[in-house]
């Protein structure tokens, strides 16, 4: 039976601060009074406690004497996984930390999760999760999910719960092609992020100095928009 919320912080959360830990201080070891700032946590807020606590049950850390945090074998793994083979096996080992996690796993070996209506269900159904939790635990469970197919290799199978995926690919694609035909064509149309188009012609002569001027401008147009 799974507990009425889901662990303070999610998954893809966990990896962040495991990561920010290590490169931000040099060090397996911080201390707990570090942790506000890396959780974004009040340490006067009860979520600060039950986020450490969460570390700890996903295997992530272990506490010391004098109010010290040691990252774990598995959280090395995780922050300098040796291949993409272990890369994924941390994040698998970290999903199997967790019990309702662990259950769906071995509920779907192939890691592709149902409708969010059937999710719910079986959240409902497996777990005694209450109806008004139930939207978190399904945030939590996606959330996970999604983190360990981020690590995965690009030929193993995409959750269906995750449009955004084939969207992006989608658009990875038609990149892609656009890159593609600069080549072939001198005036080229682009259709941005935002909606608007963006255009620009390609003739015959730019040298070397000619593009890192174009780049330098752009560069300086950004620093200008991330100031504002």
């Amino acid at each position: 039976m799974a507990t009425k919320y889901p662990p303070q912080i999610s998954i893809s959360e966990a990896v962040r601060v495991v990561k920010e830990i290590y490169y931000k201080h040099n060090s397996k070891d911080i201390s707990i009074d570090l942790m506000p700032e890396i959780l974004k946590i009040s340490p006067k807020s009860s979520y600060f406690p039950a986020s450490i606590t969460a570390l700890q049950k996903f295997g992530l850390v272990e506490k010391r004497p004098n109010e010290i945090l040691e990252l774990t074998n598995l959280s090395m793994q995780i922050i300098e996984p040796l291949g993409d083979d272990e890369r994924e096996q941390s994040i698998s080992k970290l999903l199997r930390n967790d019990e309702v996690l662990s259950s769906l796993i071995d509920k779907y070996p192939n890691l592709t999760l149902p409708s969010e209506e059937q999710l719910k269900l079986t959240l409902i159904k497996n777990f005694n999760i209450p109806r008004e939790t139930v939207s978190k635990w399904h945030q939590f469970v996606i959330d996970s999910f999604k983190e360990f197919h981020k690590n995965r290799s690009q030929n193993d199978s995409i959750i269906s719960s995750f449009p955004e995926k084939i969207e992006m690919s989608n658009q990875i694609e038609s990149k892609n092609k656009a890159d593609l035909e600069i080549g072939k064509n001198k005036y080229q149309n682009f259709e941005l992020p935002s909606g608007k188009k963006f255009s620009f012609s390609i003739d015959d002569g730019y040298n070397l100095e000619d593009i890192e001027f174009i780049l330098d401008f752009f560069e300086l147009k950004k620093k200008r928009m991330v100031k504002n």
